[in-house]
């Protein structure tokens, strides 16, 4: 038996062992987990009694919730600035204080409009030597409106919404949706100067074909679906168009909408707890006993007859 033949007898041997010691203590197992099952939904029907336990835990829940995708969002878009400026400082550029940036690295093929409150377009000396010059000009001409119509700063705004309401899938759907018809609008505005679509076409085809750094609060050459939007440029038919939001987006979206609003349908103080009373005391009393009178007594509930 040579050496690859026996860990593939060996593991399955292990594999039948382990489960032969398994199936000896199945039935432990099936009687714990039953007495488990058994404690837990005694203690959930037991709060189900009180309808001011589900109000709070629905309202601290929705309230948890919008909380999470604040921090979140705001967490990430402090990241994603850092990070993005980081990398922008780190590039070879030539910058003679204009609204054109030169990277001077030849490897980078890359076009892209950065900066949230005062744009400015950053073109790689790579992408200049490798595209003829109407191909140049249909690029500055796309990063020209990003510039103009301060789409890094929208981008930016369109990720922090999508992250602040993370647990809505509809919401991405439509921020991701915004950004591509951004992208159309710059392409069919250069387009449209320069009388003739193929010459951007062909640049992003170009740019495409080496992946380049993406930053937060910039605007791509080669961004939110390239490849549609040269088939759009270009009027070559592609695949069905897609509807703006999926049904399990809305499905989901919507779910999440209806708990957040009836977490907080009612002001927090609609969930004080129900005051003591001896009907109430009936439904504990079982397994409070006299504790029910210590258990009054230090909530502050209302006095009342304990015998």
């Amino acid at each position: 038996m040579n050496r690859v033949a026996i860990p593939l007898v060996i593991i399955p041997v292990v594999l039948l062992c382990s489960g032969l010691f398994f199936l000896t203590g199945l039935g432990d197992v099936i009687s714990a987990t039953g007495a488990a099952f058994i404690f837990c939904q005694s203690i959930f029907v037991r709060c189900l009694a009180y309808s001011h336990f589900i109000k709070l835990f629905v309202l601290w829940a929705g309230a948890v919730l919008v909380a999470l995708g604040l921090v979140y969002a705001t967490a990430k878009s402090i990241h994603n600035l850092i990070t993005s400026r980081r990398a922008v400082k780190r590039l070879p550029v030539k910058d003679t204080g204009g609204s054109i940036v030169l990277i001077t690295d030849e490897d980078c093929k890359t076009a892209f409009t950065y900066g949230l409150l005062n744009p400015r377009i950053y073109i790689s000396k790579g992408l200049i030597e490798t595209i003829d010059v109407a191909e140049l000009k249909g690029v500055f001409l796309h990063e020209l409106y990003h510039k103009k119509s301060r789409d890094p700063l929208k981008f930016f705004l369109l990720t922090a919404l999508k992250d602040l309401f993370f647990y809505l899938p509809m919401v991405k759907e439509l921020a991701e949706r915004a950004r591509f018809n951004k992208e159309c609008a710059a392409d069919l505005s250069a387009a449209c100067r320069m009388k003739e679509p193929y010459s951007l076409a062909s640049a992003i085809i170009k740019a495409a074909r080496l992946s380049s750094a993406s930053f937060s609060a910039s605007s791509g050459l080669t961004g939110s679906g390239a490849e549609e939007r040269v088939r759009r440029l270009v009027g070559v038919p592609g695949p069905a168009t897609a509807s703006l939001v999926s049904a399990k987006a809305v499905t989901l979206s919507v779910a999440g909408i209806i708990f957040v609003l009836f977490s907080f349908s009612a002001p927090v103080h609609a969930y004080k707890p129900e005051k003591c009373t001896t009907k109430h005391c009936e439904k504990h009393v079982n397994t409070l006993g006299k504790d029910c009178k210590t258990h009054c007594e230090t909530t502050g509930h209302t006095p009342h007859n304990h015998s």
